[in-house]
């Protein structure tokens, strides 16, 4: 499989960061913007190792 993706400079505000956390974890504690849990959530969803580590065995799983 080949992928070709652009991979631009992330332009997140701390806000949006803490809203896209609690739709996913609807479950988990908020977020507060500006606290070092936003920015270590920020590096996890803007980091591009993590998104191919999430769809590469998803898409072997199905392929196979």
């Amino acid at each position: 499989m080949h992928v070709v993706l652009q991979d631009p400079e992330p332009d997140i505000s701390d806000e949006e960061v803490c809203q896209r956390h609690a739709r996913y974890y609807p479950n988990r504690k908020r977020l507060q913007p500006g606290t070092p849990e936003c920015q270590a959530v920020r590096e996890e969803i803007t980091n591009m190792s993590n998104f191919m580590r999430a769809v590469l065995p998803a898409f072997t799983r199905w392929y196979n």
